[in-house]
């Protein structure tokens, strides 16, 4: 597991993950039970 110093340095990685992962990745990734649980709950939707 890495650890970042700063949240400038773990922005900066994320970003360079979303850049290179592909529609397929996000979408399975995003359509875990836990993540649209925690999106109804914060977005009461």
């Amino acid at each position: 597991m890495k650890i970042y110093d700063t949240l400038d340095d773990l922005n900066q990685k994320m970003e360079e993950l979303i850049k290179i992962s592909d529609d397929k990745t996000i979408k399975s990734i995003t359509d875990y039970p836990f993540y649209m649980n925690a999106f109804y709950s914060v977005f009461k939707v």
